[in-house]
């Protein structure tokens, strides 16, 4: 390289580092101190040149091994997720003049082929151009930050794990599955998702409770890990639900792992002093024989897992599509006869969850959510009870029953206030709007204490008629909720027009708050749009304290989620309603 082009990289490089403090903040370096080495590398002749200060930093007996872009790598640790040639080859720039900055943190080691500690380096710098327009010399300044990593390791470890069994969570478990699709299609192998529902009796009944729910998921998740192998996964999947992802694996490895798993989280009542038992039925997929989306993969298992549910005792079921097809036919139309035999017998309950005030925690209403108490105690939950209800067209009379209960709860608590939702069908049903206009009349104390939710692709559905309708439950002096706001396709401009007291952004956006820069951005121009319309906003699914806070700094007035409270069935019930004979 000449001298003149020697004397411009110095000024440059110069520039670059008095331009930002000891932090290791920027793109564009960071300023020599003690703890850092300079280096100009010459990639022509593999030549580097270091500053003085390397044996102190790098800490090893031969920096001599270190004086070749090849020698230099040699000490890179199979940690590293890349390295200085990847990061000026993939920096993607043009130098036109004063070169193009790199960043990258790696691993080095001693003997990277043998057991020891591993430093980690963050590496920034310049390259600038031969005259071919490639990268010819690099100039730049590495910095021991192997404390900052393990900190940051420690974080994004905790962000992968469900804090109350220390299994992988949801989110990440779907991250889980994504890569093996990938590896998959590149080895040409298949890998295993089998999915767990924990189910926990005490003395022959169902138990419900938050408490004891918790502590059999915890001891479950515990049991399984110690008879994990290496190439499997486990992962809490929803509150009830264990997940497990076995690499390389048959149909017949998948069985024997999936008896392994029920074997490990029975727990009978004979060994536990407060006769409380647990057990477990699992469903499998092979992938990517029989699903190719993390999406299609866990629904398959669910319906797999739903199958096995059926057997009295706990069992394993391995998806095949015509069977799994099938029994949801006949599960629906079991649960729809469920349905109505439980509107004519009182069984209709609802399960209440808390919305808090975001500054202050207290709680402002509760969400009033439908469930079916079943003949043996259990509760029919709303991923079969919508559907069957919708089948058999009966969401209209489920919703009417809600009203009733909502009523009856209100009328007992006068410091209560609850929300309930309204289906699209209710909402322009006649019956149920003269039920609810009623149902006003009888408690008009109580009705100012009562939100009516109604989803976003429902009020946008018909406009005008939406419109009307909402107006008359205003004249009741009911509130109203927009409720999974950004899940649909409308937009403020439409909702302007409405009478809104509550706009309640899908949870799916607060559940990736940590991992999703396209969600944040969304979530802060909702609220910022909800405020300039003087709506007060409401977070969905907030189930730990990091998003709740997050959330309060940008200006949410609500929280809702597990953080707060789970939905709690009230027992406060009137008498049943007729639905048929």
């Amino acid at each position: 390289m000449a001298l003149k082009q020697l004397s411009r990289v110095g000024l440059v490089m110069a520039s670059t580092f008095s331009a930002h403090d000891d932090s290791g903040g920027g793109t564009g370096g960071t300023r020599a101190s003690a703890q850092d080495v300079t280096y100009d590398w010459d990639l022509a002749t593999d030549a580097i040149t270091w500053g003085a200060t390397l044996p102190e930093v790098i800490g090893f007996a031969d920096p001599q091994s270190l004086s070749t872009g090849l020698g230099y790598a040699e000490h890179l640790s199979a940690e590293s997720a890349s390295s200085r040639y990847e990061a000026i080859m993939a920096s993607g720039g043009c130098d036109a003049g004063g070169g193009v900055v790199y960043q990258v943190v790696y691993g080095l080691s001693a003997d990277p082929r043998a057991a020891g500690a591993t430093i980690w380096i963050e590496d920034t710098g310049r390259w600038f151009a031969d005259a071919n327009g490639r990268p010819g010399l690099a100039h730049g300044v590495i910095r021991a930050v192997t404390e900052r990593h393990e900190a940051e390791r420690l974080q994004t470890l905790a962000a992968q794990r469900d804090p109350l069994t220390g299994a992988y969570n949801e989110r990440h478990f779907i991250d889980h599955i994504n890569r093996h699709l990938t590896l998959s299609g590149r080895k040409n192998t298949t890998f295993a998702v089998l999915l767990g529902e924990v189910v926990v009796s005490r003395r022959g009944q169902a138990v419900d409770t938050a408490e004891v729910l918790d502590d059999a998921i915890s001891a479950a998740a515990s049991r399984i890990r110690q008879q994990m192998r290496a190439n499997e996964a486990l992962a809490r999947y929803d509150e009830t639900r264990l997940a497990m992802l076995l690499e390389n694996c048959n149909g017949e490895q998948m069985a024997t792992a999936a008896a392994r798993l029920i074997a490990a989280a029975n727990f009978g009542a004979d060994a536990a002093a407060d006769g409380v038992s647990v057990s477990m039925h699992v469903g499998g997929v092979i992938a990517p024989l029989h699903g190719r989306t993390p999406t299609a993969i866990m629904r398959y298992a669910h319906e797999a897992m739903e199958v096995a549910s059926h057997a009295e005792r706990p069992m394993f079921v391995r998806y095949e599509p015509e069977m799994v097809r099938t029994e949801a036919k006949k599960k629906l139309s079991q649960a729809t006869d469920e349905i109505i035999a439980a509107l004519n017998e009182g069984r209709v309950v609802l399960a209440l969850q808390p919305i808090v005030d975001a500054k202050t925690r207290t709680t402002v209403f509760s969400e009033a959510l439908v469930r079916i108490r079943l003949l043996d105690g259990t509760l029919l939950m709303p991923d079969v009870l919508v559907p069957a209800a919708e089948q058999g067209g009966l969401v209209a009379l489920l919703d009417r029953r809600v009203v009733d209960l909502a009523f009856t709860r209100l009328v007992a608590d006068r410091h209560m206030s609850l929300s309930v939702n309204a289906s699209v069908t209710s909402l322009h049903d006649q019956q149920w709007q003269e039920h609810f206009r009623a149902a006003c009349a009888r408690h008009p104390g109580a009705a100012s204490r009562l939100t009516v939710e109604i989803t976003e692709t429902c009020a946008v559905a018909d406009l005008d008629a939406t419109r009307s309708v909402l107006l008359a439950l205003k004249a009741m002096n009911v509130k109203i909720a927009i409720d999974d706001f950004g899940s649909g396709h409308s937009s403020f401009r439409n909702l302007r027009d409405l009478p809104i007291d509550y706009l309640k952004i899908d949870g799916a956006f607060a559940r990736n708050l940590a991992q999703s820069p396209d969600d944040r951005f969304f979530i802060r121009t909702l609220i910022d749009l909800a405020k300039n319309l003087r709506i007060p906003t409401v977070a969905e699914w907030v189930e730990d304290e990091a998003t709740a806070q997050i959330l309060t700094e940008w200006g949410i007035d609500l929280l809702q989620g597990h953080l707060f409270g789970r939905a709690e069935v009230s027992v406060l019930t009137p008498g049943p309603m007729i639905a048929f004979g």
